[in-house]
This record gives structure tokens, sequence and C-alpha cells, in this order.
């Protein structure tokens, strides 16, 4: 067969079929510095952490406090700054044989509510932050050292550090720890008190994150990561909620009166109550009735009978607001 030289041009012109690659986005601003398994590392080290934390913070406000871990990300240090409000809790931690610095963020909001629990108040939650004393600096001094003992608990199988606190700031703008366009871990954990919220952030220059993580070291916390919840964990919750105290009250009944009602009172006088004495009374806990129970006496003391557990009981401050509506 006979080709002609157009032909031969055509061919001789003709590209070879090419498989196309698909093109990955690269950010040379801010390259991925974390593996997967470094990030699940990371977020083994700091669950454990929270877990500690929790049941000491549980103790010491004899409350329970539920901390958890919402993520471990890798940004700027300027980004961390900038998201740093003021004024805060920071807690700038050296570790011994360490150059580099770190920072562990309090929400000031959670200092100063764990400074009135540890000084016996109830723990009011304030909705805006502000500076913390010097006083209630040194009150707070013992649960930050307590919160380095878990936090070098929790990497000790990794890397041992030995922390301590080289100066203390409320404006994120003053700790320099790295230059600002130089990587950084920030680890954020949420802090339930309640219906309240509070934020713990610990802040890790990426080189001091890079001389911690050892290969060695995440193969062997990777293997322990699909065993189950550390006993000696279970068992310290457990032994937390059987001592936090809470207040028990037996509620004989209850009534409305008028101000004038109130302060026309004078000793002797009777008032009628919403409840007879051969009806059950409520018993609380907190401010939440939990038992249906008779009044009555154990030899010379006043007793109560407990007749019946209350289900799906509501706070008791709620019914109190309802009823006054």
């Amino acid at each position: 067969m006979d080709i002609s030289a157009d032909e031969i041009a055509m061919i001789a012109n003709a590209e070879a079929p090419r498989h196309r690659k698909r093109a990955r986005a690269y950010n040379f601003r801010k390259p991925r510095l974390l593996s997967q398994d470094q990030l699940r590392l990371l977020n083994h080290v700091h669950s454990s952490f929270a877990r500690d934390i929790s049941v000491y913070l549980s103790a010491q406000l004899r409350s329970i406090v539920e901390m958890s871990l919402v993520t471990v990300e890798q940004v700027h240090y300027s980004e961390y700054v900038e998201s740093t409000q003021a004024p805060s809790a920071l807690y700038v931690m050296e570790s011994e044989g360490q150059a580099t610095r770190m920072i562990l963020e309090y929400d000031p909001r959670l200092v100063l509510y764990t400074v009135e629990k540890l000084f016996g108040g109830h723990g009011s939650f304030q909705a805006e932050p502000r500076e913390i004393s010097q006083i209630e600096q040194r009150v707070m001094a013992r649960v930050v050292e307590r919160t380095y003992r878990g936090l070098e608990a929790a990497w000790e199988p990794i890397f041992p550090l030995h922390l301590s606190t080289s100066s203390f700031e409320t404006d994120a703008e003053f700790v320099q720890v790295i230059p600002g366009t130089e990587p950084a871990v920030v680890a954020s954990f949420e802090v339930g008190l309640g219906e309240h919220r509070a934020v713990l952030r610990i802040c890790y220059p990426y080189i001091v994150i890079e001389r911690m993580l050892g290969r060695a070291g995440i193969r062997q916390m990777l293997s322990r990561q699909t065993e189950p919840v550390d006993p000696d964990v279970k068992q310290a919750y457990e032994d937390t909620l059987r001592k936090t105290e809470v207040e028990v009250k037996a509620e004989l009944g209850r009534t409305h009166l008028s101000i004038q009602d109130i302060l026309d009172l004078s000793e002797g006088d009777v008032v009628a109550l919403d409840r007879k004495i051969s009806e059950p009374i409520h018993v609380v806990v907190g401010n939440i009735p939990q038992f249906r129970a008779m009044v009555g006496r154990a030899g010379t003391r006043k007793a109560l009978r407990v007749l019946e557990v209350i289900e799906n009981a509501k706070d008791d401050t709620d019914e109190q607001d309802e009823s006054h509506e």
C-alpha cells in the first residue's frame, strides 16, 4: 500500500496518547509537615492528657468536669497569636534540656471559676473574661503544676518532659516563643463545667514536635490505640465520682409570700405549705429532685425513708421559675 507524503507527515507529527496525571495542590506558604501517623499519635497523647486532667479537676472542684480534645492542627505561630483573645492566661512553659518554649493557655473564665471553687465558693462563670490578679495566679499555680505533670505523663512513652513555668502573660502579643512565620502545632480542648464551656490550648513550636516524635515512639503509641480504655483511668473516674460531695436537702414544702407578708412575719407565726404531713416530700440533690421520701425518726434523730426514685427529674430551679410565670 502506497502512503502519500502528506500522510507520512501527519503520522510523524501525531502525538502519542498520554495518560493525564491529576495535579495535586500544594501550599508552599504553609506546607503540611505532619503525617497522618504523627497526627494520630498527637491525638492519642492529648486525649490521654484530657482524661487525666478531667479526673483531677473533678476531684479538686468537687463537681464533674468533662475535658475533651477538639483538634490538633498545624498553624503559623502568628495565626495562633491572632486567635488568642486578651486578657488570657498564658503560661509560658520550658522543659529541662530544651531551648524552645511552649505555651499552656487557660481560659481566664476557667481560672476564675477554679480559684473561687478552691476557696470554697459555688463557682461563678463570668460571661466576659478579666485579667487574673497576682493572688489568683498564686492560687492557680498548684493546678497549673498538676497540669504540667499530666502533660509529662501523656508524653512519657514518647519523649521525657520536665516542665516548669518560665513566665505568665495575659496578652499573646507579648509572647514570642518563635517568629510569627514559623509553624506551630496547637492542641485545643473543650472543658465542660455543667452548662458552661471553656477552652484550654497548648501551643508547641513545630521544631519541638519534630524533636519529640520518634519513629519508635510512633509505632509504640499507635499499637496502643486499639487497646480498651485503661482500667486505671476508669477506676480513677469512679473513685472521683464516689468522693464528689453534693448538697442533699429534704424539702418539706413550698409556699408563695409577698414581700409585705415576709416583712410582717414574727416569731410564732405559722406558714402553711403546699404539702400535707402525710404526703411524701422531695429529696433534692444539687438542684434536682431525685427521690420521694417520708419524714420520720431513727432513734433520737430525724430521718427519711426513701419511697421511690424520681425518673426524668428536672432542675429544681427551672420548676420554680415556671411556677412564678
